[in-house]
């Protein structure tokens, strides 16, 4: 999973959707991290998430941060767009 870009909503320090993205993703990151059900990588303007396919917990996670991003997008469709690849 590769999050990036910036939302545009707010300044750059006061953007609450760029925020809630960036919370969300670091926290799931370090979770599959530390549980050793994946790695989450944090370069300029792009986090990567790798989630181990075998382990199903690290699934459900990707499967809850999608979905988290999912609502998020719904309610800031101007700065926020989830693309879904397979």
């Amino acid at each position: 999973m590769t999050i990036k870009g910036h939302a545009g909503y707010g300044a750059y320090g006061k953007d609450i959707v760029c925020s809630a993205v960036s919370v969300l993703t670091q926290f799931v990151g370090e979770i599959i991290e530390k549980e050793k059900m994946g790695s989450y990588k944090i370069m300029e303007n792009t986090i990567q998430l790798d989630f181990d396919p075998d382990n199903v917990i690290s699934l459900k996670l990707q499967s809850y941060l999608l979905e988290a991003f999912k609502n998020i997008e719904t309610d800031y469709k101007k700065n926020m767009k989830v693309e879904v690849s397979s």
